[in-house]
């Protein structure tokens, strides 16, 4: 996008933030910017340092749900991109693997056992 674009909107945003008839209070700007800049660290194929709690977390949950989710991510490649029965399993479990290893030193305790035990059940 045109930076000269993307500069009138943040201003104008900004400029939002900072009326009282703002919904989310008068000063907020700095948490629409935390969101922005949390959206830009989380990118999956892209691994950048979480500088903030916030990062932190969202990183931490997007992985752990994958942990949850396991049925849907066997609907992915076995439906959605055709996948047969090992390729299937392999993309999973790779999916899976690449998901713990994200995970903070923290999470990485709390969810090993499950990591294993889902492992051990995709064989």
């Amino acid at each position: 996008m045109r930076e000269d674009i993307l500069r009138n909107l943040q201003q104008e945003i900004y400029d939002r933030c900072q009326k009282e008839s703002n919904k989310f209070g008068i000063g907020c700007y700095y948490h629409i910017e935390a969101v922005v800049k949390n959206a830009e660290n989380h990118r999956g194929s892209v691994s950048l340092t979480k500088n903030t709690p916030e990062e932190l977390c969202v990183a931490d949950a997007d992985a752990i749900s994958h942990f949850d989710s396991v049925p849907s991510l066997l609907y992915l490649a076995y439906v959605e991109k055709g996948m047969g029965i090992k390729e299937g399993k392999e993309f999973v479990k790779a999916k899976l693997a690449r998901s713990f290893r994200k995970l903070s030193i923290e999470s990485k305790k709390y969810y090993q056992d499950k990591f294993e035990k889902v492992m051990e059940v995709l064989g």
